[in-house]
């Protein structure tokens, strides 16, 4: 396959620089395409005159320039492009190849080294390293990595996943004191040669302050991250400043309208979620709320996040698809607002799990090794924890058997096989009796030497046909004649055994 590719070693594109003149020449101009017609408005010129990259091969199908502050390269779509990381030519200008796909909408990434995969790595630039602490104090020691810097007082610092605020740095930075993020004193456990992190973003330039009005002039402009959640910090001429409202990218409001200075350097922090590094796609170009991002966190976790521009109210859903039906993608997890779906979308799933604010009782699932049966308990953070099962309007619990084949316990419904406890209607008698076309009886016994207790009916007279059900039995109290009968419906005649 021919191509030509624009070969990026440490800094150089070419073993000869190229100078800026150079660059706007080449902007300017384009390369020829296929046919040899030269693209360019005034393509009367000779080809002597074309800017040409130092030591960039000629080939009859290179890519034209499109804008001067674009360097297009390749050829034909899906072919050529940019090699990250080529080397020097003794180490074969191996590296990533960027490209089109076949359409300008479709990038590609991919090794230019046969039968290997390609892998990126997306990582941030903080300071990491191990440390240790005695157990006695607030003091960090370096072990290795990166030394301390003392513009870090004030600012996050995360040690053993966990965050802190730099108090002081000691001179040449081999260790540093640190208070919660408070501000209150701490005593830091003793640990041995664990991992520490310091990542803020942050920005430096200069300004004119007029009372209080901060208007940026040079460097990195201003972030809206100003809030107290954020650590913000922005040191003016060398006094620090937390209070602060932010009205654009290039002006910020001090709490201090005190505050007038022209042309002073500003540097100033800000901790954006503990993220480390962080990947975004984007739902709208310029809009922060509308991204998909998968972050590492210097706390030590991993997370992926689904933004949306009204995610407080009405977030858009995260949705994870695998397997086709009918030509559509199958939805196997749905994340909304209030909860995960699973098995379908949020509305035809097989299971919804909400999450209800302040819960701390929970339902595990486990499975279990052969011959154990897996297991559905209740947990949380009380001692004594019910099960709760609620059917919809007058639906009941059935548990099956073989497949569901054979019903084992119905509860609250009309039991064809098993138990039943059908629903409990004012002025009806709950009954308990075993399913099935065949006769069956029903034991009622305790475990060991204890046996089964029963109630008395108690009422001031006899009963009548009414009180006892056909083919029923009762144990009677007469209270007004002080006896206890076994009284029984057979045949719609009552018949009564009296007891001592």
């Amino acid at each position: 396959m021919r191509r030509i590719a624009l070969l990026i070693g440490v800094v150089a594109l070419a073993p000869t620089p190229i100078s800026a003149e150079q660059l706007q020449r080449l902007g300017e101009q384009s390369f020829t395409d296929p046919t040899g017609a030269d693209q360019r408005a005034d393509a009367k010129q000779p080809d002597s005159n074309r800017a040409q990259l130092p030591g960039l091969l000629a080939t009859p199908d290179r890519h034209r320039l499109v804008y001067p502050e674009y360097l297009g390269l390749g050829g034909n779509m899906g072919a050529g492009g940019l090699v990250i990381g080529g080397g020097r030519a003794d180490q074969g200008y191996q590296g990533t190849i960027l490209r089109n796909d076949g359409h300008p909408n479709w990038a590609a990434a991919v090794t230019s080294l046969n039968y290997n995969p390609t892998e990126w790595i997306v990582g941030g630039a903080g300071a990491q390293g191990h440390a240790s602490t005695t157990g006695t104090s607030n003091v960090v020691t370096r072990v290795e990595g990166t030394i301390f810097d003392p513009i870090w007082v004030g600012d996050r610092f995360y040690l053993n996943r966990a965050p802190y605020r730099v108090a002081s740095v000691a001179v040449g930075g081999n260790s540093l004191t640190l208070t919660n993020l408070d501000g209150s004193p701490v005593k830091l456990p003793a640990m041995s040669n664990v991992f520490f992190q310091y990542v803020m973003t942050t920005g430096t330039g200069r300004a004119n302050v007029a009372k209080g009005v901060v208007t940026w002039v040079s460097g990195q402009q201003f972030l809206p991250y100003v809030g107290k959640q954020t650590d913000f910090r922005i040191v003016i001429d060398g006094k620090t400043y937390t209070s602060v409202t932010f009205q654009s990218p290039t002006q910020i409001t001090l709490s201090d309208g005190s505050v007038t200075k022209a042309n002073v350097a500003y540097r100033y922090s800000a901790n954006i979620a503990d993220q480390v590094a962080s990947l975004r796609i984007g739902k709208q170009n310029g809009a922060i709320e509308e991204t998909l991002t998968i972050s590492g966190r210097a706390t030590g976790e991993w997370e992926i996040a689904a933004g949306s521009f009204r995610e407080a109210t009405s977030p858009d859903p995260l949705r994870i698809k695998n397997g086709v039906r009918n030509g559509s993608r199958l939805t196997q997890i749905d994340v909304q607002g209030d909860g995960v779906s699973l098995g379908g979308l949020a509305g035809a799933e097989g299971m919804r799990v909400l999450n209800t604010p302040d819960t701390v009782n929970r339902i595990e699932v486990s499975g279990t090794g052969r011959g154990f049966a897996p297991t559905l308990t209740a947990r949380g953070a009380d001692a004594n924890i019910g099960f709760g099962l609620d059917a919809q309007g007058a639906g009941g619990l059935v548990l099956t058997g073989r497949l569901y084949k054979q019903v084992l316990l119905e509860v609250a419904g009309a039991a064809k096989e098993g138990l039943g406890w059908p629903l409990l209607v004012p002025g009806t008698t709950p009954t308990i009796q075993p399913g099935g076309s065949h006769d069956a009886s029903i034991a009622l016994v305790g475990s060991g030497d204890a046996g089964a207790q029963t109630g008395l009916y108690v009422r001031p007279g006899e009963p009548s046909l009414g009180d006892v059900p056909l083919n029923r039995c009762v144990d009677w109290n007469n209270t007004a004649a002080n006896t206890l009968k076994r009284v029984c419906n057979l045949r719609g005649k009552l018949h009564s055994l009296l007891y001592n």
